[in-house]
């Protein structure tokens, strides 16, 4: 999906949202109404019906709308902020995170994991805290992110 921070495209694509959901939901209204008579029904009405249909939503979406399209646009806009965040998280960081090898082993000890067995699943204890585990400076692994 292509990223844009500019409130015009949000805009513009929360009213087509809008006005593809509205033509839906009058579709289903426009299917029973039946034209009789000398100037109605046939063969051209049927293949024309639904694109009046799909500017009548249209119409309905630019005249305001239900609210529908301010949603996509507000959600738009967040999905790009937290986007572009994440991208600048990532930069300021060089894309890696540093752990110790001590601090891995004693989270997999907290699992309960001993050398060499996979830690079990125990249920949860109540009363008793464990300090929190200090990672130690020294032997620093380096994990980075696969490119891909």
């Amino acid at each position: 999906m292509p990223t844009t921070a500019n409130e015009a495209v949000a805009e513009r694509t929360g009213r087509e949202f809008e006005a593809m959901f509205l033509s839906q939901m009058l579709q289903p209204i426009f299917e029973t109404v039946k034209t009789d008579g000398m100037f109605g029904g046939g063969a051209g009405e049927d293949a024309f019906k639904n694109l009046l249909v799909d500017e009548y939503g249209k119409i309905i979406a630019k005249s305001g709308g239900v609210g529908i399209a301010d949603q996509v646009k507000r959600q738009i806009l967040d999905f790009q902020a937290h986007q572009d965040a994440g991208k600048q998280a990532a930069q300021n960081t060089g894309g890696s995170i540093t752990l110790s090898v001590d601090a891995m082993r004693a989270a997999y000890r907290k699992a309960g994991a001993d050398e060499g067995k996979a830690p079990t699943v125990a249920a949860p204890q109540t009363a008793t805290a464990e300090p929190p585990v200090e990672a130690a400076p020294q032997a620093a692994v380096k994990v980075q992110k696969l490119k891909g």
